[in-house]
C-alpha cells in the first residue's frame, strides 16, 4: 500500500509538470497553421504576371491620357460610370502594385523565415514561455499585414489583370476614336 501511494503521488506528480514539449505543442500547431496561411497568400501572389504588368503600364498610362483628355465630353456619365469604370480597376491597381511589388515580396520572404525559425526554436525549446508568446504573437500580427496586403493589393492586381485582358482591345479602340475627334468640333 506504501509503494501504491507512493507511485499514485509520483504519476499525478508527473501529469501535473506539463514539460515545454507539452507547452509548445499548441504553439506549433499555431506555427504550422500560419505557414499553410501564408503558403495561400504566397500562391495568390505568385498568379500575378509581373513582366506582363511592367510591359502594360506604359500603354496603359498613356491610354490614361487620352481617355481622361480634353477630348472628353465631361457631361458624359455614360462615358465615365458605365465605359471607364472597368479601366480604372485596371490602373489604379496596376500601378500600386508596382509601387509596393518590393515591399511585398520582402514581407512574404520575411515572414517565412520568421515562422521556420520560430517553429524550429520552439520544436528545440530553446525560448521561454513568455518570449515564444511574445513571438507567436509578433508572427501573427505579421500575418495580419501580410493579409491586409492580399486584400489591399494582390487581390485587386490579380482581377485588374483578368480585365486587362479581356478589355485591352476595347480601351485602345476607344482610345483612338478619342483621338480622332478634332477639338474644333
Amino acid at each position: 500500500m506504501k509503494y501504491a501511494f507512493s507511485i499514485v503521488i509520483l504519476a499525478l506528480s508527473l501529469m501535473a509538470c506539463n514539460g515545454p514539449a507539452e507547452v509548445y505543442k499548441d504553439k506549433i500547431v499555431v506555427v504550422d497553421s500560419l505557414l499553410v496561411e501564408l503558403e495561400s497568400h504566397q500562391a495568390r501572389y505568385n498568379l500575378i504576371d509581373s513582366t506582363a504588368i511592367n510591359a502594360q503600364i506604359g500603354e496603359i498610362e498613356g491610354l490614361n491620357k487620352i481617355l481622361h483628355g480634353p477630348k472628353v465630353n465631361q457631361d458624359d456619365k455614360e462615358f465615365w460610370t458605365t465605359k471607364l469604370a472597368p479601366f480604372e480597376l485596371v490602373i489604379t491597381p496596376y500601378q500600386k502594385y508596382l509601387r509596393d511589388k518590393a515591399k511585398i515580396e520582402k514581407q512574404l520572404t520575411y515572414t517565412r523565415s520568421q515562422l521556420l525559425s520560430l517553429r524550429k526554436s520552439l520544436k528545440e525549446e530553446v525560448l521561454d514561455t513568455a518570449t515564444a508568446s511574445k513571438y507567436l504573437l509578433d508572427e501573427q500580427k505579421a500575418m495580419g499585414d501580410i493579409y491586409m496586403l492580399l486584400i489591399k493589393r494582390i487581390e485587386p492586381t490579380i482581377k485588374a489583370q483578368s480585365i486587362w485582358d479581356t478589355s485591352a482591345q476595347k480601351y485602345q479602340a476607344l482610345a483612338d476614336s478619342i483621338s480622332a475627334i478634332s477639338i474644333n468640333e
